[in-house]
């Protein structure tokens, strides 16, 4: 029951279930010719098609690992696709004032295109910004635009794309193998509950479970193991050694570096002592001297005579 309700909270059910409408809205009514519709349906279909099978290349051990990266890497630029579209329709619109006479920018939503571009590719400035235009008098204007343009779109915010794509590359590398090994066993799972429910291919337990470890595998065995498990697969179990030395010698680097500040801290507060110390010194030698003045001074007049 639970495996029934699962089947609709997740989304890649959904997202199966919108391409095979697609398909179907393409194929029917079956006719002569395609109509338009059609057409659009079945390119639709067709970029679905391939992306639902780059969810299935996640499995493999080669290309999954990058597959995840390229789909993270899009949903950071998506987070601030916001600000970018702000700084996209300030310049497109702009330019659709300024460069009315070309057809690039004759209307809004081709110059949001334009400038787009643009932004990814360089702008053309032969064509757009040689040549007067309609309006000679405000020439010098555009060039103070495409100027600052330059500066904003194809360096700043290149750049923060850039960065953060890179921030990204280097965060899913070092959660890869967890990442993979994550992957393989939910889909080995869900294989296995989809193929129980079939009389003909549920598995059964096995009585007695004998491994040979050290048998020595074919040619075959290990192109499957590459292709299926990956090539490091071998030395998962292996790692654990190395992990226990490097947190061992994380935990001794820790600890120097809190007797370090300790140490620090109490030259710190016995160089202050020190020096509060010295001033309270200072400061009861000043009165004990002012107070022996005084009582000189009284003494001295009272033996003189009267």
């Amino acid at each position: 029951m639970i495996q029934r309700s699962h089947y609709f909270t997740s989304q890649r059910h959904y997202y199966r279930l919108a391409l095979c409408i697609i398909v179907m809205r393409y194929l029917l009514p079956v006719e002569k010719a395609l109509t338009p519709q059609q057409i659009g349906y079945g390119a639709v279909s067709v970029l679905l098609s391939w992306i639902n099978l780059m969810q299935f290349l996640k499995l493999v051990p080669v290309l999954g690992i990058y597959i995840i990266l390229v789909q993270k890497v899009f949903w950071t630029v998506m987070k601030i696709f916001i600000v970018v579209l702000i700084y996209l329709l300030s310049f497109a619109s702009t330019f659709y004032v300024l460069l009315a006479e070309h057809e690039s920018f004759r209307n809004i939503s081709n110059s949001f295109v334009s400038t787009f571009v643009a932004m990814m590719d360089g702008i053309d400035y032969d064509n757009l910004f040689v040549t007067v235009g309609w309006y000679p008098k405000i020439y010098e204007l555009k060039m103070v635009i495409l100027v600052l343009f330059m500066l904003t779109m194809s360096v700043v915010v290149n750049n923060a794309l850039i960065g953060l794509a890179v921030g990204d590359t280097n965060e899913v590398m070092k959660s890869a193998s967890f990442d993979k090994f994550l992957r393989r066993a939910k889909f080995i799972i869900q294989l296995e509950r989809g193929l129980n429910n079939i009389p003909y291919l549920k598995s059964r337990e096995d009585e007695c479970l004998i491994e040979f470890p050290m048998r020595k595998k074919n040619v075959f065995q290990k192109i499957l193991n590459v292709l299926y498990f990956g090539s490091k697969i071998d030395a998962v179990d292996g790692g654990n050694e190395d992990d226990e030395h490097e947190l061992h010698e994380m935990e001794i680097n820790l600890e120097d570096h809190i007797e370090k500040e300790i140490e620090h801290k109490l030259d710190n507060l016995r160089s202050s002592l020190r020096h509060d110390l010295k001033e309270i010194q200072d400061q009861i030698k000043e009165d004990m001297e002012e107070k022996v003045g005084k009582i000189l001074k009284k003494l001295e007049s009272e033996k003189k005579p009267i």
